[in-house]
This record gives C-alpha cells, sequence and structure tokens, in this order.
C-alpha cells in the first residue's frame, strides 16, 4: 500500500510539474515580447484613470520607461475610455492573485504592484523590479541558447545517433 501511494504521489507531482510548466511557458506570451529572440522584451502593463491624481503623477515617469530601457514593451490604458482594458486588468490582476481595484496599476512579470508616490521611491523601486525581471528573461534565454548549442553540438558530433557498423567493401 506504501508503495502503491508513492507511485501515485510521484506520478501526481509530475503532471503538476508537467501542467505548471505549460501554464508557465502560456503566460510567457502576456508578460514578455519578441521571446526566442536577442530583442527579447518585458511587457509593462500600466493601468490608470484620468481622475486619478496618483496616475497623473506616474504617467510622465512611466512613459519615459521604453526610452530609457529598450526591452520595455509599454502597454498602456486609460480605464475611463477602455472597456477592453478594464477587462484585461480584471483579467491580469485575477492571474496573478490581485484585485483590479485600484490605480495606478503596473503589472509585469507574473506580478501586480498598485498606487505611486514619486519617482524617488515608487519610481525606483519598479524601475529596479524590472530590471531584476529583465536579468532574469536575458539569464533564462542564454540557458536556452547554451542547451539548444549542446543538443546541435551532439547532433553534428554524431553523438545520440544510432551506432553503426561500418563494413569495408572488397573488391
Amino acid at each position: 500500500d506504501k508503495m502503491r501511494f508513492f507511485v501515485s504521489l510521484n506520478a501526481l507531482v509530475l503532471m503538476l510539474g508537467i501542467f505548471a510548466s505549460s501554464v508557465c511557458a502560456a503566460d510567457d506570451d502576456i508578460w514578455y515580447s519578441e521571446l526566442g529572440t536577442e530583442n527579447a522584451k518585458v511587457n509593462l502593463y500600466f493601468f490608470h484613470s484620468k481622475t486619478c491624481p496618483h496616475c497623473r503623477v506616474a504617467k510622465p515617469f512611466i512613459q519615459t520607461l521604453p526610452e530609457k530601457y529598450s526591452w520595455i514593451n509599454l502597454i498602456e490604458y486609460e480605464l475611463t475610455s477602455s472597456r477592453e482594458g478594464i477587462k484585461l486588468f480584471a483579467e491580469l490582476a485575477k492571474k496573478v492573485g490581485g484585485n483590479a481595484g485600484a490605480v495606478p496599476a503596473f503589472l509585469y512579470c507574473g506580478k501586480i504592484e498598485t498606487g505611486y508616490s514619486n519617482e524617488q521611491t515608487t519610481g525606483r523601486a519598479l524601475e529596479k523590479n524590472l530590471q531584476d525581471c529583465h536579468a532574469k528573461l536575458k539569464q533564462r534565454a542564454n540557458q536556452e541558447l547554451r542547451s539548444d548549442s549542446q543538443i546541435d553540438g551532439a547532433q553534428s558530433s554524431g553523438k545520440n545517433q544510432p551506432n553503426r557498423i561500418e563494413v569495408p567493401v572488397l573488391g
């Protein structure tokens, strides 16, 4: 009985791992763009409102980020005039376990941050978190490139190919 339990438990863990990796891969399209290229970008979703004073303070700083960092893809929605933006905000917030009840909101790399004080505090913290996310993205891309080159190298060197018997032709 214990053996059957452990076999079942291992099978469950394996299935959850496969499911989680496929979910993460699907989410990559939300949080990143141009994956698999040297120009991979972090998608920064910025949700704000015309009537929100903190949003008005955040907006100029947020809009400078893609100019400062070419790897940031800013996706901006002004919610008082965008049903699409409201729907997307709710969907993304739910996906990361957050709440779409406050603006300004910043969603990136599978996380949500809301509120904004000023460039020196909230702005710099957001900027650092984006830099950290980008560094992880680059690290992941480098690992994938190394993995691909190892596979290519193994194939070109004859590794992972069936054993061959060479018979000399006598004539």
